[in-house]
């Protein structure tokens, strides 16, 4: 939303009270940081990143693999040679997933093709599917169902005709042994393995596939912000979802630590807390009007916006006036310090050091640099709480997250939760 009639109307506000330097001077000062606020960013990098580390998704996926049923089959296309063979058995044995540049899932399937409980050859089967994401209800979808593999051709391993070939060599009974040469069983297992490529996604379709309706399904809830572009990527750690908001601030820049197993970190842009304050201060999340001892009042006689610069001490607290031509007052305020946050007791903790009151014009009405920091504490609890609206679902499990530590970096503030399967409404009842 444009803050240009905002704008406009503090220049106003500062052409009435010109006749008092001190309020043209604060009026000047709001209506510059709201400019500042509503000029367009760079776009580069992601505000939030949520990471789920590859052992979550790998279990997951475990528990799909478990799932898939064995499935016993005769071998076609191999003419005489096939009094000699029993069946062979078609065994689902490891599911995988990876992200591809252009938003696509590929979703492999891998089986081994067995006969007497030893493995002859492997095969593949691949298909894709869309990342889907609803901007209108900030939900991120992968759903694989099992018809997406109707075009996907198989692909066995290297040596299956030959592994073919020795099984059926050595099926066959020494007095037939003379009339099928071992050239002849290698164009008999050739011929074998060509119409398996052609029979047996038929087969897994129907025995493996199809009565599980869906293969994969993962379902991420993003938090409630005003996100203008959401990415999805994995690697050798896992996933990582990366958002990027309408709001000013740069994006992160260095890469993140690995991720334990049993957790998911949600990674903030220590530039975006500035933003995420301004913007709940802005929307009514958080409280926007405040009393002289930085108290947060309905109707105060000050407003509040915070500011996160390249500094020593990045954090900026501003406070002016809100309305000095009814107050009286036409004051400006800025402190800046480090903030520091920890996990106490499973509550978020929130303490700033080195705190300096860096700029005041009007009365002396501040005279301690806390009495600013502390009103962006809040701030640090509303993003905590925007972290929680995360919500994941994998495969048929809805994940609880828990807060389990939480810290800040010069560029990053970091929340790793605990994750534990949530029960059900029907397990609860």
């Amino acid at each position: 939303m444009s803050r240009t009639p905002i704008v406009l109307l503090m220049l106003l506000t500062s052409i009435q009270l010109a006749g008092c330097g001190a309020c043209q001077r604060v009026a000047e000062s709001r209506a510059q940081f709201l400019e500042e606020q509503a000029t367009p960013q760079s776009g580069r990098g992601h505000h939030i990143v949520i990471q789920v580390p590859k052992g979550m998704i790998d279990r997951t996926l475990k528990t799909t693999e478990r799932t898939l049923p064995k499935v016993s089959f005769r071998l076609p296309g191999l003419g005489d040679l096939g009094q000699y063979v029993g069946r062979l058995t078609l065994d689902p044995k490891k599911l995988s997933l990876d992200i591809d540049r252009n938003q696509s899932v590929r979703l492999g399937v891998a089986l081994d093709v067995g006969y007497n409980r030893r493995v002859l050859f492997g095969l593949k089967l691949q298909a894709e599917a869309p990342v889907k994401y609803n901007a209108n209800t900030g939900v991120m979808e992968i759903i694989v169902p099992h018809d997406l593999f109707k075009n996907v051709e198989p692909v066995f391993s290297d040596g299956a005709i030959t592994n073919l070939a020795k099984m059926l060599r050595g099926e066959l009974p020494q007095i037939a042994r003379p009339l099928f040469p071992m050239s002849t069983v290698k164009r008999g297992a050739k011929k074998a393995i060509s119409a398996l490529s052609k029979n047996v996604y038929r087969m897994v379709r129907k025995e493996v596939l199809t009565p599980m309706g869906e293969m994969v399904r993962f379902r991420f809830q993003l938090p409630k912000l005003p996100i203008e572009r959401a990415t999805l990527r994995s690697d050798r750690n896992g996933w990582s979802i990366g958002l990027r908001t309408t709001l000013p601030g740069d994006g992160i820049k260095n890469a993140l630590a690995t991720v334990p197993s049993s957790r998911v970190r949600v990674s903030v842009a220590t530039s975006m807390l500035a933003s995420i304050g301004n913007w709940g201060m802005e929307t009514g999340a958080l409280p926007s009007t405040f009393n002289r001892a930085g108290k947060a009042k309905k109707n105060g006689e000050f407003v509040a916006a915070l500011g996160w610069r390249s500094d020593p001490r990045p954090l900026q607290v501003r406070l002016w006036t809100r309305a000095p031509e009814t107050t009286g007052i036409c004051l400006y305020a800025r402190a800046a310090g480090i903030p520091k946050v920890d996990l106490h007791r499973k509550r978020l903790r929130v303490s700033f050091k080195k705190g300096k009151l860096e700029e005041i014009d009007g009365p002396p009405l501040i005279s301690s640099a806390a009495t600013l920091l502390g009103i962006s504490k809040r701030t640090f609890g509303f993003t905590k709480t925007i972290a929680l609206q995360n919500k994941l679902s994998l495969g048929t499990q809805s994940l609880k997250l828990t807060l389990q530590s939480a810290s800040i970096g010069p560029s990053v503030l970091q929340f790793d939760f605990l994750t534990r399967p949530m029960k059900s409404a029907k397990s609860k009842g």
